[in-house]
């Protein structure tokens, strides 16, 4: 099947299984998961490393955890996240929709940077800052709601988004 839900928690070396099945980088042509539901899963620390020297922490989808996942077309997020790492999801170009959950509090620089079939993304209201590159080259992104708690959007953080024709502000 190219669907997986998963439940419960996840260590680096499950996060590093899960890289593997999606052709993350370092796996490319190995995988073949395309739908991914970690929505009853936790992140918590503890495992191998599951990218380079990237270990896991509790409740953060951490620095490059899906980098270049070539087969990766939907995810949903562990509910209970609190940060989305550095490059997160860079490069998996044929996510086409991602919902981040209410309990996010901060998205780093380049998190879904090169995700070139990201047409949507939802973010938190209680967002307040759209940092460096988060949307840089997605340039299938076409509608994009600012959140109301947004203060600050910072460098390149919607450079080469082409098919951005429509950007909702705050009230």
């Amino acid at each position: 099947s190219t669907s997986l839900r998963v439940e419960g928690p996840l260590s680096g070396d499950d996060i590093k299984l899960l890289r593997q099945m999606t052709g993350g980088r370092g796996f490319i042509g190995v995988g073949v998961l395309e739908k991914l539901d970690l929505s009853g899963a936790s992140i918590v620390s503890g495992g191998g490393y599951y990218y380079d020297n990237e270990s896991t922490e509790n409740n953060v989808i951490g620095k490059s955890m899906f980098f270049r996942s070539s087969k990766l077309k939907q995810i949903e997020l562990p509910m209970n996240i609190v940060s989305i790492g550095v490059g997160a999801f860079q490069g998996c170009s044929k996510i086409s929709t991602i919902s981040v959950p209410n309990s996010v509090i901060s998205i780093s620089n380049y998190a879904f940077s090169n995700c070139s079939d990201l047409w949507v993304c939802i973010l938190p209201e209680h967002i307040e800052t759209i940092n460096n590159g988060v949307f840089l080259n997605c340039y299938n992104l076409q509608y994009f709601d600012i959140p109301s708690g947004v203060m600050h959007i910072n460098n390149d953080a919607f450079y080469g988004c082409r098919s951005l024709n429509h950007i909702e502000l705050p009230e």
